[in-house]
């Protein structure tokens, strides 16, 4: 019997209104931790798009660089 996957849920993306640093699935800044429980999640593109950024700046400041 083939194996199914649930379908991929789409990830929570909010960006905080004090710092403008982007948050997932949270409902807490993770760089300033202020409250962003209220704050309205960024559109499925944006929040996509947003995430590849963060990836890459984090990505580029874990090499030492």
């Amino acid at each position: 019997m083939p194996e199914t996957e649930a379908p991929a849920q789409p990830q929570i993306v909010k960006r905080c209104p004090a710092c403008g640093r982007v948050s997932v699935a949270s409902n807490r800044c993770l760089h300033c931790w202020r409250d962003i429980a209220a704050v309205t999640p960024l559109p499925s593109e944006e929040g996509a798009s947003v995430l590849e950024v963060e990836t890459a700046l984090a990505r580029r400041g874990d090499t030492g660089w």
